[in-house]
């Protein structure tokens, strides 16, 4: 579930990850929550935030990859 602001609603349409809410409303925090509660729905959430945490998120893995390429060969 994450806010229904400009960065993450662009972040939540690209990977499929989330569903947005008005995080001042409890009612939109409640049906996104909710909308997550279907297991179809979760799969893909799922499936979405794996995505990006490969591409974006694995951070060693990135840096290890950055220092391969400083001390290359040394």
């Amino acid at each position: 579930v994450l806010p229904n602001f400009p960065g993450m609603r662009d972040l939540a349409r690209l990977y499929d990850c989330a569903e947005l809410c008005n995080p001042q409303s409890a009612d939109s925090v409640a049906q996104a929550i909710s909308a997550l509660a279907q297991p179809d729905r979760y799969a893909q959430a799922v499936k979405g935030a794996t995505e990006f945490f490969n591409q974006n998120g694995d951070y060693l893995r990135h840096l290890s990859r950055v220092l391969d390429e400083i001390f290359d060969g040394q």
